[in-house]
């Protein structure tokens, strides 16, 4: 009885990696080889930071997290976490298999909570910053975090249609008469995560580039949690102006006619997918050709269509070794 079993479970086994190898199957190239990197097909648990409303955004990431699972052989969970430091902090110390995010923790403090919140008498040591961001060190971790962190690789970012990246702006209600940063003076601002390229850190390079000091020009300073809920709570009332990012631009098919982009900052790289490399010796070269190459396979194409209709993501590009693998 034990020899059937065992036989069962080797068919299984086999089984599986048919049906990955044949699921990612390029239709124009010659296939995707992709080395199993589980015994038993584990389960892979994939972080990310909801910049996006969070059941909108399972939803939109479930095609690729499918994708990657049926190639992989292996289920892939999301989980949404709290905020960046967090999805960091994680993925070093071994709850996270995969991230998507560029370690950050080299130049900015954690501030604590990315739900809204009066930071008005919170000091932002960081809220004009030089005109270059904080560099990103692949793998140096922060003072906070384990001292034996684990070692993590970038191994590709996404791509939207400007190869240049997507850009964040500074938004108003169309009907505010605000058409300058100079006239938030005053005034409820709203960024989105104290570690956000589009919802913090480029912002506050505008402002110090146009002489502002965000801590002396708005009257408060709150963090709506992520893009839709600043844009909400903008429409509400509740804010007079917020940072995101024109990935929203995405979801509405264009900007709401009842908002106004009063700046506009330098293109942004999207963060790239890191993975942990002590999972597998393969795993880090796998993940990179399922996601690289995905354009070449059926499913793959249709999966990168619904990223770009949801989030305007066209593809999944190799790192650029000028801008420090990002």
């Amino acid at each position: 009885m034990s020899s059937i079993k065992a036989t069962g479970y080797i068919l299984v086994c086999i089984l599986l990696f048919v049906v990955a190898a044949v699921v990612c199957r390029p239709v124009n190239s010659s296939d995707i080889v992709i080395t199993p990197v589980f015994a038993g097909g584990r389960p892979l648990n994939f972080g990310v930071f909801p910049f996006r409303e969070r059941t909108a955004l399972l939803v939109a990431l479930k095609p690729l997290t499918d994708y990657m699972s049926r190639c992989l052989a292996a289920p892939i969970h999301v989980r949404l976490v709290f905020d960046y430091y967090e999805l960091e902090s994680l993925i070093r110390r071994g709850d996270l298999d995969l991230a998507w995010c560029a370690p950050r923790f080299g130049g900015s403090d954690f501030i604590g909570s990315t739900t809204e919140h009066n930071a008005s008498s919170r000091k932002l040591d960081s809220v004009s910053p030089s005109a270059s961001p904080p560099p990103y060190p692949w793998n140096t971790a922060d003072s906070r975090m384990s001292a034996t962190a684990r070692p993590l690789s970038p191994v590709c970012r996404p791509e939207s249609s400007d190869p240049n990246g997507y850009h964040g702006l500074i938004l108003v209600r169309a009907d505010s008469g605000i058409f300058s940063l100079a006239e938030l003076k005053d005034h409820i601002f709203a960024y989105v995560d104290r570690n956000s390229n589009s919802g913090f850190i480029q912002p506050n390079i505008l402002m110090h580039e146009a002489g502002i000091n965000p801590l002396q020009h708005f009257r408060q300073i709150r963090f709506a949690g992520n893009y839709d809920s600043a844009i909400e709570k903008l429409l509400s009332g509740n804010l007079d102006a917020a940072a995101v990012s024109d990935i929203v631009l995405h979801k509405t098919h264009g900007l709401d006619a009842r908002l106004r982009v009063i700046a506009t900052t330098a293109a942004i790289l999207p963060d790239p997918i890191l993975v942990a490399t002590d999972i597998s010796p393969d795993f880090a070269a796998s993940v990179a050709t399922i996601l690289i190459e995905a354009a070449s396979t059926t499913e793959g194409a249709a999966m990168l269509a619904s990223l770009s209709a949801s989030l305007g993501i066209h593809r999944f590009v190799p790192l650029r070794p000028e801008t420090g693998g990002k």
